[in-house]
C-alpha cells in the first residue's frame, strides 16, 4: 500500500512518458542494484537532492520498476510524527497494511504488537513514553516501546522472518521513505540508527530520499561530537545516489507540458526569450506555470496583441524568486528606474563613454535588496540577473502594465477601454464616462476609485502611444491622423477630471509632466496644433482648481526646480520654462490669497523653512518670476513687520524670516531660489522694515550673537551696512563677531 502526495500542479511524475527531467535511468538504476542485492542481505539507499528537484519522482519510478518484479513496496512518510514512539507505531502500522495487501500471513502476534504499540501511545505521557533508541545516544540498553515490539518480532534469527522469507522467496520488502528532511531534527538520528540496528532484517530494502546537507546540519548541531553529518550518514547509508542536475532541455520539456495541460492559453513561443532563466528546480518549475494559469480568466478581458508574455513571464520569474523583492519594484518608481525607461536614460547620461561596473548598473536593484535584508548570496545573485534579463528583454513602455496584471487583475484593460472610448466617440459627454465608470465599477466588484485611476492611467498611455506612433508616422497622412487621436484622448482626459473630485495634483501633474515630454515636437502643422491644444487644457484645468487647493497642485508643478530642463537643448528648455511660468502664474493668485492667510499663524515662517514643505509658498515668496509682490501679499508682509512690537506671533515669524533668508545666502538652500531672495534684499524699504521689526524688542543676551550673524551674512550679500542699523546692546556684543 503506497502513500502519495495529493494530486495538483505540484504533484509527482509517474510515468515514464512524463519524464521530462530524466529521472528514469536513475530510477531504474537503483531498482536494478535493489534487485542484484542478494535477498539475505538488508540494504539502506539514499536519494539526495534539494528541495523541489524530483526526489519523490524517482521514488515512484522506483516503485513501478520494483512492483513488476513482484517486490512488495510501500511507503513510509515520517515528517508529521510529533514524537519517536508515535513515529514507530506509525511505521509498525504501516508494514502490517502493507504485509496484508501483499496478502502474506501476518502472525496474530504482530496484530497485537502493534495495537499495544498504539495503546501505549494512547495512555503513557509523553514524558514516560521510550526514548525507543537509547544506542543512538551513547546507552547500551534500548528501552521498553513500540520500536522494541517490532525489533522483537522481527529478530533475524526468529521465526517469524523464517515465515516472512518462506512466503517472499525471492522478493523484496523495499521502504520508500519520503521527505526525511522534513522530519523533527531530534528525531533523525533515533530513526536512522534503528534503520542501521534495529530493522537490519533480511529481504528488507529502504529507500530514503532527503536533501543531505539539511539532514547533516541537523545532525551536528543535535550532536556535535558527529563532527560531520556526512560521516553520520556513511555509517548508516549503503548505497548513495545523487539527483543530476537538470538539463535545460528537458526543463523546457517540462514546461511545455505543463503548459499544455494548465496553461495553453500562454503562446509557446513567448517560452524562446526566457528559456535560459528558468529555475533549476522543477518545483519551481511548475510553480511558475501555477502562478501564469492563474490569469486565464483576465485573458479573456484582453485583445490578443495586448499583452507581452515576455514581460509577464520575467515578472513571475521575479516574483517566484522573492515576492517582497517584486513588490518593491512596483512601489513608486521603483521598477522605472531600476529596469524601465528611467534607467536606461540615466545610464546614457552618467556612463556615456565609461566602462561600467555592475554594481554601478544594480545600484537600485542592491538597495532593494539590503531594505528587505536579502543576504542569501544564490538569491540576490539570481535577483539581479533576472532584472538585467529584464531590463534588455522587456517591451518598455507596457512594462509596468504587465507586471501589475501578475500582481492582481486590472481594474480596465486596453479591450474595455477601447470600448469606452469607441462609445464616447458617439457621445462625447462627462456624463458618458461617468456612468461607464459606475457600471463597470459594479461589474468588476471593484471600488469606484480603483476604476477612475485605471482609466486615467490608460488614459495617459493611450494618448502617449498615439503621440509616439505620430513622431514615428512615415507619412504626413498618418502622423496627422495619429496626432486627431491623440487630441481625442485629450479631450476624454479633460472631461474626465473636471467630473467633480477627479481632478487631484498629483493626474494634474501626469498630464502636465507628458506635455512638457512633448514639447519640442512641433515640426508639422498637427503636432504645433496639438501642442497648443495641450497647452490650453492645462491653463483650463488650472482655471477650474478651488482656491484653498491651489498650493497642491502648484507644489505639483515645483516650479523652483532648477534641474527641470537639465539635457535639453535651449529651445526645448524654453518652451519647458515657458510652459511652467504660465501654468504657475495661473495659480499664483490663489496661492497667495492662502498664503497671506497662512502667514498669519503660529509657527507658520519657520514651518516655511523645512525642506521639501510648502513649494508653492516659497515660489510666490521668493521666486523671481513671483516679484514684485501684489499688493494684497506686500501688505500682509509689512503689517506683520508693524505688528511685531505688540504681537507675539508677527514677532516670531519677523525672526524666522530674518534667520531664513540669511540661512539662504549663506547655505544657497536648494529649495529657495537664490536670486529671488537677492532682489528682495536690493529692496531697502523691505530690508530696513524687517531688520526693525526684529529689533522691536529687546534681543536676550545669548541669542544677540545670532541676530550679528544673520546681520553680516545680508551685508556679503549687498545689503547696506546703513539698513542694518545696531542697537547699543548689540555694539557692545559686536567687537565679539569674527572679522
Amino acid at each position: 500500500m503506497t502513500r502519495r502526495a495529493s494530486e495538483g500542479y505540484d504533484s509527482p511524475v509517474n510515468l515514464r512518458e512524463e519524464d521530462d527531467l530524466d529521472r528514469w535511468r536513475l530510477a531504474a538504476e537503483i531498482a536494478e542494484m535493489i534487485e542484484s542485492t542478494p535477498v539475505d542481505w538488508s540494504a539502506r539507499v539514499g536519494v539526495f537532492g534539494k528541495w523541489g528537484e524530483g526526489k519523490t519522482t524517482v521514488l515512484r519510478f522506483i516503485e513501478s520498476l520494483l512492483e513488476k518484479k513482484q517486490t512488495v513496496v510501500f511507503w513510509f512518510n515520517p515528517w508529521a510524527n510529533q514524537s519517536f514512539n508515535e513515529l514507530l507505531a506509525d511505521f509498525g502500522e504501516t508494514l502490517l497494511r502493507a504485509l496484508t495487501d501483499a496478502k502474506l500471513a501476518v502472525e496474530p502476534a504482530i496484530k497485537s504488537l502493534t495495537r499495544q504499540a498504539g495503546q501505549k501511545l494512547r495512555q503513557t505521557p509523553i514524558g514516560a513514553i521510550s526514548e525507543g533508541l537509547a544506542g543512538a545516544f551513547g546507552r547500551e540498553k534500548l528501552f521498553q516501546g513500540s520500536m522494541a515490539l517490532i525489533a522483537n518480532w522481527l529478530k533475524i534469527d526468529g521465526l517469524q522472518v523464517e515465515k516472512l522469507r518462506s512466503q517472499l522467496k525471492d522478493r523484496r520488502i523495499a521502504v520508500l521513505i519520503d521527505d526525511l528532511d522534513r522530519c523533527a531534527p531530534e528525531l533523525l538520528p533515533k530513526l536512522l540508527m534503528s534503520l542501521r540496528e534495529l530493522l537490519d532484517v533480511p529481504g528488507f530494502t529502504f529507500v530514503l530520499a532527503f536533501d543531505d546537507e539539511i539532514v547533516g546540519d541537523a545532525l551536528v548541531s543535535l550532536n556535535p561530537a558527529w563532527n560531520e553529518g556526512a560521516r553520520f550518514l556513511d555509517k548508516i547509508l549503503d548505497f548513495q545516489y545523487h539527483l543530476p542536475p537538470t538539463p535545460d532541455a528537458g526543463r523546457m520539456r517540462l514546461l511545455t507540458r505543463a503548459m499544455e495541460q494548465y496553461c495553453p492559453f500562454v503562446p509557446k513561443e513567448s517560452t524562446v526569450e526566457i528559456a535560459d532563466l528558468l529555475p533549476e528546480s522543477p518545483r519551481k518549475l511548475k510553480a511558475l506555470v501555477r502562478e501564469m494559469s492563474s490569469l486565464k480568466s483576465q485573458v479573456s478581458r484582453h485583445n490578443p496583441d495586448e499583452l507581452n508574455w515576455v514581460d509577464i513571464w520575467l515578472a513571475q520569474l521575479i516574483r517566484d524568486e522573492s515576492y517582497p523583492f517584486f513588490e518593491r519594484l512596483l512601489d513608486g518608481d521603483n521598477l522605472d528606474d531600476v529596469i524601465g525607461v528611467g534607467f536606461h536614460v540615466s545610464q546614457s547620461f552618467s556612463k556615456r563613454g565609461l566602462k561600467e561596473k555592475a554594481e554601478d548598473r544594480n545600484a537600485g536593484a542592491l538597495r532593494i535588496l539590503e531594505a528587505l535584508d536579502i543576504a542569501d548570496g544564490a538569491q540576490s545573485a539570481r535577483l539581479i540577473h533576472l532584472v538585467e534579463a529584464a531590463r534588455s528583454r522587456s517591451s518598455g513602455l507596457q512594462l509596468r502594465y504587465n507586471w501589475e496584471l501578475t500582481r492582481r487583475p486590472h481594474a480596465i484593460t486596453w479591450k474595455e477601454f477601447g470600448a469606452l472610448f469607441d462609445q464616447w466617440r458617439g457621445d462625447r459627454r462627462g456624463k458618458t464616462i461617468t456612468e461607464w465608470i459606475a457600471a463597470h465599477s459594479a461589474s468588476r466588484s471593484e471600488t469606484l476609485a480603483r476604476v477612475q485611476d485605471d482609466l486615467y492611467l490608460t488614459l495617459t498611455l493611450a494618448r502617449e502611444s498615439q503621440i509616439r506612433s505620430a513622431i514615428e508616422a512615415d507619412t504626413t497622412a498618418d502622423l496627422t491622423r495619429f496626432c486627431g487621436e491623440a487630441e481625442l484622448l485629450l479631450e476624454m482626459a479633460q472631461q474626465f477630471l473636471l467630473i467633480p473630485n477627479l481632478l487631484t495634483p498629483s493626474r494634474f501633474k501626469q498630464l502636465y509632466e507628458k506635455t512638457s515630454y512633448w514639447i519640442g515636437f512641433r515640426k508639422n502643422t498637427a503636432e504645433r496644433a496639438l501642442r497648443q491644444r495641450e497647452k490650453d487644457v492645462l491653463l483650463s484645468l488650472l482655471d477650474a482648481v478651488p482656491s484653498a487647493a491651489s498650493p497642491e497642485f502648484l507644489d505639483a508643478l515645483d516650479p523652483s526646480d532648477p534641474w527641470a530642463t537639465t539635457g535639453d537643448d535651449a529651445a526645448v528648455a524654453s518652451l519647458k520654462r515657458a510652459l511652467r511660468s504660465a501654468c504657475a502664474g495661473q495659480l499664483a493668485k490663489s496661492v497667495e490669497r492662502q498664503l497671506i492667510s497662512f502667514l498669519g499663524t503660529h509657527l507658520s515662517i519657520q514651518r516655511l523653512g523645512e525642506p521639501k514643505r510648502f513649494q508653492a509658498y516659497k515660489y510666490v515668496l521668493f521666486h523671481p518670476d513671483s516679484l514684485p509682490w501684489s499688493h494684497g501679499l506686500r501688505d500682509q508682509i509689512y503689517s506683520m513687520f508693524r505688528g511685531a512690537k505688540h504681537d507675539a506671533i508677527a514677532f516670531e515669524n519677523v525672526c524666522d524670516l530674518l534667520e531664513l533668508l540669511s540661512e539662504a545666502v549663506e547655505y544657497r538652500r536648494g529649495d529657495i531660489d537664490l536670486d529671488g531672495v537677492r532682489v528682495l534684499l536690493q529692496n531697502a524699504k523691505f530690508v530696513r522694515s524687517l531688520w526693525r521689526a526684529a529689533l522691536t524688542r529687546n534681543i536676550q543676551w545669548r541669542m544677540q550673537v545670532n541676530f550679528l550673524q544673520h546681520r553680516s551674512r545680508l551685508m556679503k550679500a549687498g545689503v547696506p551696512e546703513s539698513a542694518l542699523p545696531l542697537t547699543a546692546a548689540l555694539k557692545k556684543r559686536l567687537p565679539e563677531m569674527p572679522a
